[in-house]
């Protein structure tokens, strides 16, 4: 449909819903090997990819060659491998099969979008709620006792805080607009 990069990112900088679909489509595949290939599990991989084509959105009319979309999804997929990997010192495993993208049902699109937008509710959370909703999530999961040990928060306040915290993430999301149902 578009002949090369630069038309498509023009359609899509015109706003046409069509090629940005193109645009994900072309480059998925790619962001996917890239996270796979940088370490992450593929829970992670879906967060990364979320990560990289909402920069991809907000940042495309900024690209100065067009022509290089590959090299710079490429660094910003790398960018966000290595921000994750930052933010949830953990050891992930490598899953080495890529996902088959051609099967992408609307369920999957949901559950990206709303991995994405809890990612982004996550960032604004205050410590101890952000590292005690990482850890009660993280894979595999990590138990109450451990998580209150590590943070230095006595067991007998463990549940009430961690009920405050979820809380808070459900307050942000909600603020986001965020379909909670």
């Amino acid at each position: 449909m578009y002949a090369n990069d630069s038309d498509l990112i023009k359609a899509c900088l015109a706003g046409e819903e069509a090629a940005w679909k193109n645009l994900v489509d072309r480059y998925a595949r790619l962001v996917y090997s890239v996270t796979l290939a940088q370490g992450m599990r593929l829970e992670d991989a879906d967060h990364v990819f979320q990560q990289v084509f909402t920069r991809t959105f907000h940042h495309l009319q900024n690209l100065h060659d067009r022509k290089r979309i590959a090299a710079w999804l490429i660094a910003t997929t790398c960018h966000e491998c290595q921000r994750l990997h930052q933010r949830t010192p953990q050891t992930m495993d490598l899953d080495e099969t890529p996902p088959d993208l051609d099967d992408l049902s609307a369920e999957d699109i949901q559950i990206w979008e709303r991995r994405h937008i809890i990612g982004q509710a996550m960032q604004q959370l205050e410590s101890p709620c952000r590292e005690i909703l990482q850890a009660l999530f993280r894979d595999p999961p990590v138990d109450q006792t451990t998580i209150a040990g590590q943070l230095g928060i006595p067991l007998s306040n463990f549940s009430t805080l961690r009920a405050r915290c979820f809380k808070k993430l459900e307050t942000i999301l909600a603020s986001m607009g965020a379909d909670l149902t």
